[in-house]
């Protein structure tokens, strides 16, 4: 009976510090819809703002870096490697109005290298 008792008394200990550690954690985590939706917030390399209002997204494909919009989610990811990647992400705001949904590829293949070369 006493070891039941003493393990009870572990298990409450540690789930109860686990949930404060998860509070602390989401405490940190910014008041926007980019941070509250997990799938987006994944794309994100940090909570910190890069310019007011955006925080920085850095590509899978290491090429590109780009500024994420802090009240924008993404609605669809696809990544092949270090050559191609897509994704589109909405943006809405009520209070402004406006709804925008954007969708940007990046291509590195042996056309594209072509199509750079005659610019």
């Amino acid at each position: 009976m006493r070891s039941w008792l003493i393990y009870a008394l572990i298990f409450t200990l540690v789930f109860t510090g686990g949930c404060s550690m998860k509070k602390e954690a989401d405490s940190k985590v910014p008041n926007t819809e980019a941070f509250h939706d997990t799938s987006t917030r994944e794309l994100l390399e940090s909570s910190n703002e890069v310019k007011a209002g955006y925080y920085l997204f850095k590509s899978n494909t290491k090429e590109y870096n780009m500024f994420w919009p802090e009240n924008a989610t993404k609605q669809y990811y696809d990544n092949n490697g270090q050559n191609y990647e897509r994704f589109i992400f909405e943006e809405s705001d009520e209070e402004k109005n406006y709804s925008n949904e954007i969708t940007t590829t990046f291509e590195n293949r042996g056309e594209t290298d072509l199509i750079l070369n005659e610019i």
